[in-house]
């Protein structure tokens, strides 16, 4: 018995329509992707995706591939005088890939589950928000994303097949998405595990054997690379991460398909908004699973697609709790599909149950990810540095110094649209364990900006670390102290806030008395 689709399912929609149907979702899926594509300005991990893509010796070296395709699009942008144009032109690749990443999704969806489950789980995709998100930015997500989907397709292919040239382009296409990020290697392995396992049920051990070796080789390839992955951890580059919730898991259903958005008032999310969706998606998941245990057709994919998506979460879960945090939305993005399967054949079994509640299911599940993603082009998304430099270059002298916590560079580039004309200054602020050296830490943070006649303007981008010392408050408080008056401007954000603090200091800045911890880079 082929466990790869229902023909039945299948013969639901004929072919000319289907694909006029899917034809309309790619592009309706590319117009919510190119839509304000430029609006926001660049953010931190974009503004570091840009600089690691010319520097590969040093960074990235765990995940190289993105980087590999991304310098060369850069460098043809920059010739054809399209990089410092505005910046949705270098987001681009992120929304070709995530294109891509939608119709390999909508191939997989209609070999596991026929082709009317793909079409309501890939309009379900097109309007998620994180992938709305990971599309319009200068980040490896969608890349990964389509790479994993096209090497799961090929997977299941070869599982029905048997054809071992579909197994070695599936353990290329693995190969290329653990080059593009390390944190698909967990559930690919996974993955492979669960397809060996039906290989050997269906085909005896040859097929399960070439799999290991194939797996084996691409951990080989991999490994001399993952020491850097493993030395940027130690540096620090997840201690941003916060402890995941007891309602992480639940919550996890719902911000795959919202990010966390939905009737948000004053930058705070809406709680029972986001209970209500993932409560929803938990029972459609639940349907998908009872109409899999009444089925005899196709639709047993449907425990493993569950299976799969579950481990990863739980796997997660218990990393987070028993050593260390690595509960963050992006981190699931190349799983995020498996949801939104489970998610289409819920709704399908529905409508086959019962029209009315089908139809009532999808259209409050569509509607809901919907209003989150109208948050998503209403609100600004990350830290606004165009909002900040905009203001600093509107008010400051010539003879004021500009400091920048953060990524000057980044900074740099809208003040010169804006013609500013203070000095900056590059500034690195020390990160404390604890609030005893918050005064040792703002005197080391002030002893770094030269003495200026005119104002002196600090410009922070917020890190989640600055809670431990009460960054803000403790540095206004400290400027008082001083015989500053400082005064205080927050440019908000759903991820991310820019501080702006402006003032005159006559007073000579007292000696740090006690030595601050070195600054770990931003994540």
């Amino acid at each position: 018995m082929a466990w790869s689709r229902d023909p039945a399912t299948d013969a639901e929609i004929p072919w000319s329509r289907e694909w006029f149907v899917i034809s309309a979702v790619v592009f309706f899926a590319l117009a919510l992707r190119l839509y304000q594509i430029g609006t926001e300005n660049l953010w931190n991990d974009e503004w570091l995706s840009l600089g690691d893509a010319d520097q590969l010796r040093f960074y990235n070296r765990h995940r190289p591939l993105f980087f590999l395709v991304l310098h060369p699009w850069c460098r043809f942008l920059s010739i054809a005088g399209l990089l410092q144009a505005g910046d949705g032109w270098v987001r681009l690749l992120a929304v070709f890939f995530g294109i891509a990443a939608v119709v390999f999704f909508y191939l997989l969806a209609r070999r596991l589950a026929g082709a009317a489950v793909a079409l309501v789980a890939s309009l379900i995709m097109v309007v998620a928000v994180p992938e709305l998100d990971h599309s319009q930015e200068v980040r490896m997500y969608t890349m990964a994303s389509a790479l994993t989907l096209a090497s799961f397709y090929l997977l299941v292919q070869w599982i029905d097949s048997g054809r071992f040239g579909l197994l070695a382009l599936h353990l290329l296409l693995t190969l290329l998405a653990v080059l593009t990020t390390p944190t698909v290697i967990g559930g690919l392995l996974l993955a492979g595990v669960m397809g060996a396992i039906l290989i050997v049920r269906r085909r005896g051990w040859r097929g399960a054997i070439a799999m290991l070796i194939g797996y084996s080789l691409i951990l080989a390839v991999w490994w001399p690379l993952s020491r850097y992955a493993w030395a940027a951890i130690k540096v620090g580059q997840l201690d941003w991460i916060p402890q995941a919730p007891r309602t992480a898991l639940l919550l996890l259903h719902g911000e795959l398909l919202s990010e966390g958005l939905g009737i948000v008032r004053n930058f705070q999310p809406s709680y029972p908004f986001q209970i209500v969706l993932s409560v929803l998606s938990f029972g459609l998941v639940a349907a998908a699973l009872i109409g899999a245990w009444r089925s005899q057709a196709a639709s047993r994919w449907t425990g493993f697609i569950a299976a799969w998506f579950y481990a990863i979460a739980l796997g997660m879960y218990a990393i987070s709790l028993l050593s260390r945090p690595v509960w963050i939305l992006r981190y699931f993005h190349y799983a995020a599909p498996a949801l939104y399967l489970l998610l289409g054949i819920g709704i399908v079994y529905l409508w086959r149950w019962r029209r009315s509640a089908g139809w009532m299911a999808g259209a409050t599940l569509l509607g809901m990810t919907s209003l989150a993603a109208a948050d998503y082009y209403r609100l600004p998304m990350h830290e606004n540095w165009r909002g900040a430099a905009a203001a600093v270059a509107s008010e400051a002298a010539a003879d004021d110094v500009v400091a920048i916590a953060g990524h000057s560079g980044l900074f740099n580039r809208y003040y010169r649209i804006y013609q500013g004309r203070g000095q900056i200054r590059q500034v690195i602020p020390r990160i404390s364990e604890g609030p005893q050296q918050t005064d040792a830490l703002l005197a080391d943070l002030l002893g770094q900006i030269p003495a200026v006649k005119g104002r002196t303007w600090v410009v922070v981008r917020e890190d989640p670390r600055f809670e431990r010392v009460a960054y803000l408050k403790g540095f206004e408080h400290y400027l008082h102290e001083l015989g500053a008056v400082p005064r205080v401007r927050i440019f908000r954000a759903m991820q991310g806030q820019i501080d702006l603090i402006d003032f005159v200091l006559s007073a000579e800045i007292p000696t740090a008395s006690a030595e601050p911890t070195p600054d770990m880079p931003a994540p």
